[in-house]
């Protein structure tokens, strides 16, 4: 049967549908990405290039692992909670998130390789992610309905570094990222209108997968002094697989199903970083790091398409590109450790980035603005070579006025501010 509606009948409702892929989900992050990975790097603010000393620095800077002379095993996990991130729009809105407690986990394994100045790792990490869930939001329809979308992404990697001489250490990792989607954009509403017609829509789970590489070296200039630098590969993430449900009930054909959903345009950033960190003494190590995020070479433009439908009179395939434009961003962080006793190490940090979306695009659903964390910890060595980190990261509260022209919510507020809670357990043999 000849489909009874043109490709622009549904089309009309796709900026929205397609505006998901980075919101502030992750609550505490430098744009899509967590500010650090493992409790040390966390603890000390991100300020980790140069201070890559446990299993984690697989992910932060991969020449650090060639520091152990027997294997090593890190396992962490942190939860972050949404003490006020929410929306208020010219509808009447003035909503908080409703799922408010978001967890990651991960763990890095090091082991040298007898006889020679390699060691080699496994890790897997929540590299980050995006989402925000309004289960009763007011829509420009004058119904309640949800708006949310999630995404994850979880990183597989391997890695090797050498120690090249005494005072010099390189690394490299090899990286398996998965990703996964799911949205939900008003799924309950069918409208017709004077300036076209909307047809919500939800988002079964899309999934992909993407490769990338990261490489790093270390430098002692002195006995005091180590330097070092990283450059992490753009990691393209397509998503396919997906299964999208639209409403088309206002148009006489009910829900309308269609079994294959392709996102591409999708991608972690390549990155390059530089610090260093100064032993002050026998208790008192300070470090610094400087990094740039290519996100204006990741998030530019997002192309959604769903064929398939199990209606013969709705459009055969949907198709919609939608104009993202991030802008690059620049991350500087600084840390301490304070070596409070053999057994015991206090470390804070401060990390600071801009947040990489352009005002003009916000929506309830994008707007990482998370820019200042400040974070305090501490980690005590117990028996067994077992040591025991945690710590808190406070994401300072952020908020940003907007009118996103091609959203129907009219002027609107999106603000963020959030805990959270870092806990590592340590292992060395």
């Amino acid at each position: 049967m000849k489909s009874l509606l043109p490709p622009r009948f549904f089309l009309r409702q796709l900026p929205a549908c397609v505006l998901f892929v980075c919101s502030a989900g992750a609550h505490a992050t430098n744009g899509l990405n967590l500010i650090g990975y493992g409790a040390e790097s966390s603890l000390m603010g991100g300020a980790d290039v140069a201070v890559a000393r446990d299993a984690a620095a697989l992910n932060t800077n991969p020449a650090g692992i060639a520091r152990f002379s027997a294997p090593a095993l890190d396992i962490y996990g942190a939860g972050s909670y949404a003490l006020n991130v929410g929306h208020s729009d010219a509808l009447g809105n003035n909503l908080e998130v409703d799922e408010k407690l978001i967890s990651v986990a991960g763990f890095g394994y090091a082991i040298p390789l007898q006889g020679r100045d390699l060691v080699l790792g496994i890790g897997a990490f929540a590299q980050g992610g995006a989402g925000a869930v309004f289960e009763r939001m007011r829509t420009p329809f004058g119904n309640i309905d949800e708006l949310s979308s999630q995404l994850g992404a979880l990183k597989f990697t391997s890695g090797l570094a050498w120690r090249a001489s005494g005072s010099t250490m390189v690394g490299a990792t090899l990286s398996l990222l998965y990703g996964g989607l799911r949205q939900d954009i008003f799924p309950a509403t069918s409208a017709l209108t004077p300036g076209g017609p909307f047809f919500g829509s939800a988002l079964d789970r899309a999934n992909g997968y993407g490769l990338g590489a990261k490489f790093g070296v270390l430098h002692q200039l002195s006995p005091a002094v180590t330097v070092g630098a990283t450059y992490t590969s753009k990691t393209r993430l397509p998503l396919r697989d997906g299964r999208l449900r639209v409403n088309m009930a206002a148009a006489g054909l009910g829900q309308v199903t269609y079994s294959d959903v392709k996102l591409d345009g999708l991608a972690f950033p390549q990155q390059a970083g530089a610090g260093f960190a100064w032993q002050v003494g026998k208790r008192l190590l300070w470090s610094a790091k400087l990094e740039w995020i290519d996100w204006s070479g990741a998030v530019k433009n997002l192309t959604q398409t769903a064929s398939g439908p199990d209606n013969p009179a709705a459009p055969a395939m949907l198709t919609q590109t939608q104009f993202l434009g991030w802008r690059d961003q620049y991350v500087v962080a600084t840390g301490i450790a304070y070596t409070l006793s053999p057994r015991t190490t206090l470390r804070a940090g401060f990390n600071y980035g801009r947040s990489p979306v352009p005002v003009e695009r916000s929506s309830p659903v994008i707007n990482p603005i998370g820019e200042k964390h400040l974070t305090l910890g501490a980690s005590r060595k117990i028996s067994g070579g077992y040591e025991l980190h945690g710590g808190l990261e406070y994401q300072f509260r952020n908020s940003v006025n907007y009118n996103n022209p091609a959203l129907p919510f009219g002027p609107s507020t999106w603000r963020e501010e959030s805990l959270a809670l870092h806990v590592m357990l340590g292992r060395r043999w």
